[in-house]
């Protein structure tokens, strides 16, 4: 038992390295991102939900302006300590705030992220109203959101739907504890988004009217279209999946997703909106 915990236990440590603080899904989020945003390093880039900043790290070291802006002054303060006494920190300014309540002047940012943040909020609508309150016209909004198209087991259904009806000692063998009661695919996607605090899940149409007609789309990009669905599933369900090897290898194969499948529905998208009034 001893060694088994000091293997999980340099293991997560090992992946806060690699994968950025844990942020398994978070990497493959921000790769579609960054596929997309704009090239342009005079522009000061507003992180709405910056979190411990694994975007705003990222967009710091291609020499971007930043502003790292989260409620929670813990995850602020574990991203200050990531930039101290870095050669880019003169270029960073982290902001504790809500992004209900954003503390700027109207029409003065030009370019905001919000990755993987409308789902975990009531206040979706909120946050694009402010967004759309403090951006000039012509301003860009990057955002990422699942999908709700396309969710746990859509890709291989039959695979899964034979699994979860395994006995139960199979099960337990097979499964990670938290699954070991779970008999369906509609209830492995009623806990998974729960266990993701995802309060909601978008379609293009429905992300669009939260958006509002004050922006239009400028580009949709997928991200987790069949190997990253598949791997990412696998991370939250089969046992053993949780440790490090398997995360790199999860990681690297999504990105494949890109090669063969770029323009396959996927489990998410990133989204590129210009503000036009």
């Amino acid at each position: 038992m001893l060694i088994k915990r000091l293997i999980k236990k340099i293991g997560f440590k090992l992946s806060n390295i690699i994968i950025s603080n844990n942020r398994f899904a978070g990497r493959i989020q921000a790769a579609a991102l960054f596929r997309t945003i704009p090239k342009d390093k005079n522009i000061r880039h507003l992180d709405i939900g910056s979190g411990t900043g694994h975007i705003s790290l990222d967009l710091l070291k291609k020499g971007a302006k930043v502003i790292s802006l989260d409620s929670s002054i813990e995850k602020v303060s574990i991203f200050n300590s990531k930039i101290k006494n870095s050669s880019f920190s003169s270029n960073s300014y982290p902001i504790v705030a809500k992004g209900e309540e954003l503390p700027f002047k109207k029409e003065t940012i030009e370019l905001v992220i919000c990755n993987s943040v409308l789902e975990h909020t009531d206040n979706d609508i909120e946050i694009i109203k402010e967004i759309d309150t403090v951006m000039k016209k012509q301003g860009v909004l990057a955002i990422t959101v699942p999908n709700k198209e396309i969710r746990f087991a859509q890709r291989f259904q039959g695979v899964w739907k034979l699994l979860l009806k395994l006995n139960p000692s199979l099960k337990r063998i097979i499964f990670t504890k938290k699954f070991h009661n779970i008999n369906s695919i509609s209830q492995a996607r009623f806990f998974l988004e729960s266990y993701f605090n995802h309060i909601h899940l978008y379609t293009i149409e429905s992300i669009s009217d939260t958006i509002g007609d004050r922006f239009e789309i400028v580009s949709i990009d997928y991200y987790m279209q069949i190997f990253g669905a598949v791997s990412h599933d696998l991370l939250y369900s089969i046992r053993g999946m949780n440790y490090i090897l398997p995360k790199i290898i999860m990681l690297f194969i999504s990105r494949l997703d890109n090669i063969f499948f770029r323009n396959l529905n996927g489990k998410g998208f990133a989204i590129i909106f210009k503000k036009v009034r």
